[in-house]
């Protein structure tokens, strides 16, 4: 059937918006209620994390930027998360992209830091010596 525009017009508090309704159906929207549902909270330190679980927003953005997973891939690898909360972490690093990607630098800057203070560690130079290491 083909799509029409409606003449009418729905406000719900927040704009004016035209509806399509297919022929002889009208558009009944106005009826579906939707409950705003976030997922995420802030703690005392400002980190965000994912309601009901002990996982930080920033957790699973590292995940997803190292391997590159999907949302469903993410889920099947971290059962005790829903799609709907791992959604909900990647909107909420898409809207504080920024402030993400600054901690994630700074964290591989300080993993970085580390790896070269231990490359002439006490135990590297013994296991070297015994030929176990490069």
């Amino acid at each position: 059937m083909p799509v029409r525009r409606c003449l009418a017009q729905v406000d719900w508090g927040w704009g004016v918006f035209p509806f399509a309704a297919r022929a002889g159906k009208p558009y009944i929207g106005s009826m579906i209620t939707v409950e705003p549902v976030s997922h995420i909270g802030t703690d005392a330190q400002g980190r965000a994390w994912i309601d009901d679980t002990n996982v930080k927003v920033v957790e699973v953005v590292k995940d997803w930027l190292a391997h590159g997973s999907s949302p469903e891939e993410m889920v099947l690898q971290h059962p005790h998360l829903s799609l709907a909360q791992v959604h909900a972490a990647l909107a909420h690093y898409y809207d504080h992209q920024a402030e993400y990607d600054r901690e994630v630098a700074r964290e591989l800057e300080a993993w970085d830091g580390r790896v070269a203070e231990n490359r002439h560690s006490p135990i590297r130079r013994k296991l070297r010596a015994l030929g176990k290491l490069p």
